[in-house]
């Protein structure tokens, strides 16, 4: 904050314009068939709102800093973050791959 000024009837504060910063991208996932998975940004500025994307294309319900990814996940996905000072997205892609299960493996949700 650079200024504060009050009177009977007022408040006023100076806040300096902090765009935001990408502090860690997204990072690449391999993800095995029928598991549930998530990625992450970790973001650095005041009133931060997220929007993630796949292959360019806003992703409706991924406005989070963390966006928990569908079951057939394979692509590239960034997240675009702003605020009122500036928007920044997030490069290169996070790369997403699916790969089959292990033999033995445990696949959530399978039936028994």
């Amino acid at each position: 904050m650079t200024a504060i000024s009050a009177g009977e009837y007022h408040a006023d504060a100076l806040v300096e314009p902090i765009a935001p910063v990408i502090a860690k991208a997204p990072a690449d996932r391999s993800v095995p068939i029928g598991h549930r998975a998530g990625i992450t940004v970790d973001a650095q500025g005041p009133n931060l709102t997220y929007q993630w994307r796949k292959a360019g294309v806003n992703i409706p319900d991924g406005t989070n800093r963390v966006y928990g990814l569908p079951l057939s996940p394979a692509g590239e996905y960034t997240v675009v973050v702003a605020n009122l000072f500036g928007i920044v997205t997030s490069a290169p892609p996070a790369v997403v791959t699916v790969r089959p299960n292990l033999p033995g493996a445990v696949v959530a949700g399978a039936p028994g």
